[in-house]
């Protein structure tokens, strides 16, 4: 079984030529070149320097890059780059980060560097790829299957489902280990589970939800504790030394995001209310009792704080909720964005263009300046969070299916998303010297 089919990049960049936004690529090109000024006083040009780098000018100077089209043809429903922030805390991100190559070719990192990591969760399968290693294209690393036989693919891990059911991985997160990452999945089956990269398996599952899980979110601060949201109603939080639930809070929501104090999180339900949940500090702390084998229930938190309730446009539902600047940022099904403080005050509101009611999970870069967040007909759009205004657009004509999920890389001079028809597409920043080769070689051709 071939778990990703890849575009050919050549092909690709034939048709960016034609099919990206804003403006054409030799217009892109001056934008950022050198000028030549002539001096009234003199016969001799006088040669502008280039335009310093800005994390704007990338934005605006990306082209689609690569392509994979996901077997199973379904919706590609979360992607997640495995940026192992709470250990790496003081690590150049954005334009800050300068990569370095060896003799090879290949990218030089850090051990504990593992921003090249993405995994993609779509129909009853998950998938990790490499994003820097082979040059431009993305390497396919392992591939989990829910319920099905293995096909001898060494790549390729069958985790076996007891039920008859369709089945459907539709979100996922990443958690540190010592010399192994390990990958949590959840879907349609009410169960997390865990799977190693090292060894290419399942470790574990958990279980005590009785629907369908939506989202699952790891600790800001340890690599123990990790967060589901079901459609049983419930959030629960896992102490995954013990592999048990240790606390249950009642609420219907399909979306969480841990406060980055990892004391409290917040959760946004079907009629856009945005509510505070305090984790009881006993379990947080170290001396809270290990025993794998105890008989002692969970606890129970009953109500959350309200915070908001936001209504505006088709749907109030809250997809997506992310932290930035020390603020809220939060996204409902009629493509609004709103930024506000942990009081509920909203400092900025933003919308994305034709979204219709699609749901898609924004993504904030590491250094919380920009957001990223795809709309229903196949357009990134990437906002400047501050300002609340779009800077760029990135759109092709072979994408027009709505986008599930969209990421920046640890650099930001990648943004990745994956649609609903199980394609994953990969926008690169493309330097004024290539794009100015790219209109030279254009011209020609017409």
């Amino acid at each position: 079984m071939t778990p990703a089919v890849a575009q050919d990049v050549d092909e690709v960049l034939e048709t960016t030529l034609d099919s990206n936004s804003d403006s054409n690529v030799e217009s892109t090109a001056k934008t950022m070149a050198a000028t030549t000024l002539q001096d009234p006083a003199s016969s001799t040009p006088v040669v502008s320097s280039p335009e310093p780098l800005t994390q704007d000018m990338v934005f605006r100077n990306m082209r689609l890059r690569r392509i994979l089209r996901e077997n199973h043809g379904k919706s590609l429903n979360q992607i997640v780059f495995f940026m192992n922030v709470k250990h790496r805390q003081h690590a150049p991100v954005g334009l800050e980060f300068q990569k370095t190559f060896d003799k090879q070719g290949a990218v030089e990192r850090d051990e504990d560097d593992t921003s090249n990591l993405l995994a993609t969760v779509g129909d009853c399968q998950a998938s990790v790829y490499d994003n820097e290693h082979c040059g431009d294209h993305l390497d396919i690393m392992c591939n989990y299957r829910l319920g099905s036989e293995s096909e001898g693919n060494e790549t390729t891990t069958s985790i076996e489902n007891s039920g008859g059911a369709s089945l459907e991985f539709t979100t996922c997160c990443w958690i540190h280990r010592e010399e192994d990452a390990w990958l949590a999945v959840a879907g349609s089956d009410a169960h997390i589970h865990i799977l190693s990269l090292a060894y290419s398996k399942e470790l574990g599952r958990l279980g005590g939800h009785t629907e369908a899980i939506t989202d699952l979110q790891a600790h800001p601060l340890n690599d123990y504790h990790i967060l589901s949201a079901s459609k049983d109603g419930t959030v629960r939080l896992w102490d995954l030394r013990i592999h048990r639930c240790v606390c249950v809070f009642q609420v219907h929501t399909n979306v969480t995001s841990f406060h980055p104090s990892g004391r409290t999180f917040y959760t946004g339900t079907s009629r856009g209310k945005l509510e505070e949940w305090t984790i009881p500090c006993e379990l947080l702390d170290s001396a809270a009792s290990l025993d794998p084998d105890s008989s002692e229930l969970p606890f129970q938190v009953a109500q959350g704080k309200s915070i908001l309730t936001y209504h505006h446009g088709l749907s109030d539902v809250i997809v997506c909720i992310r932290q930035a600047q020390g603020n809220l940022v939060f996204s409902n099904a009629s493509g609004m964005l709103v930024l506000c403080d942990y009081q509920g005050n909203i400092l900025q509101q933003m919308r994305v263009k034709n979204n219709g009611t699609n749901r898609c999970r924004f993504d904030i870069s590491l250094d919380e300046q920009y957001l990223c967040v795809g709309n229903g007909q196949g357009v990134v759009y990437v906002f400047q969070l501050t300002l609340g205004k779009i800077i760029a657009e990135l759109k092709h004509k072979r994408s027009t299916k709505a986008i599930k999920t969209c990421v920046f890389t640890r650099d930001c001079r990648s943004i990745l998303y994956g649609s609903d028809d199980a394609f994953l597409w990969r926008f690169d920043y493309i330097d004024d010297d290539t794009l100015r080769e790219w209109a030279t070689r254009h011209s020609v051709t017409d």
